[in-house]
């Protein structure tokens, strides 16, 4: 018996049971494909110029958002690119159409996402209109809110 744990054969075993636990431990989790959307922002005149994002889970599952503190012009668009995937969530701000030029009015926007499950979410908020951003995470069920407070 004292012979096996000195074979070859004892150390092969060895070396591939040492490998399979190095897979297991470190092996590749799936991650399912991200989804993107495309989602516009309703507009409004601001409601002041302190840069706040409040998230908002409605009882149908909807999850809304609502902007303050952008700085646009009167014909400006603001579009919310949103890529999700295994429990992350980037949200990034893009101008959309861009008026002519003139004075930059406080602005404050809002946006429905109906697509968004329950779940807790690891978020990236970006604003191009801005240059503002925050991370946080957020538990989507109803009624549960949340305000952020972004900076740069």
């Amino acid at each position: 018996m004292d012979d096996f744990f000195h074979s070859i054969e004892f150390y092969t075993l060895a070396l591939l049971v040492a490998f399979a636990l190095l897979a297991l431990i470190f092996g590749q989790k799936d991650q399912s494909p991200a989804s993107t959307y495309i989602k516009a922002m309703d507009l409004q005149d601001g409601d002041g110029d302190e840069s706040t994002l409040e998230m908002l889970s409605h009882e149908n599952g909807n999850l809304e958002l609502h902007r303050t503190g952008m700085q646009l012009r009167q014909d400006d668009t603001v579009n919310l690119v949103v890529t999700m995937g295994d429990g992350k969530m980037r949200l990034v701000e893009k101008k959309g159409l861009i008026g002519p030029a003139g004075t930059e009015l406080s602005k404050s926007g809002s946006v429905l996402l109906d697509f968004v499950r329950e779940g807790r979410y690891e978020m990236r908020y970006e604003s191009d209109v801005t240059g503002q951003w925050r991370m946080f995470s957020y538990t989507h069920r109803p009624g549960n809110s949340k305000k952020i407070a972004l900076k740069y």
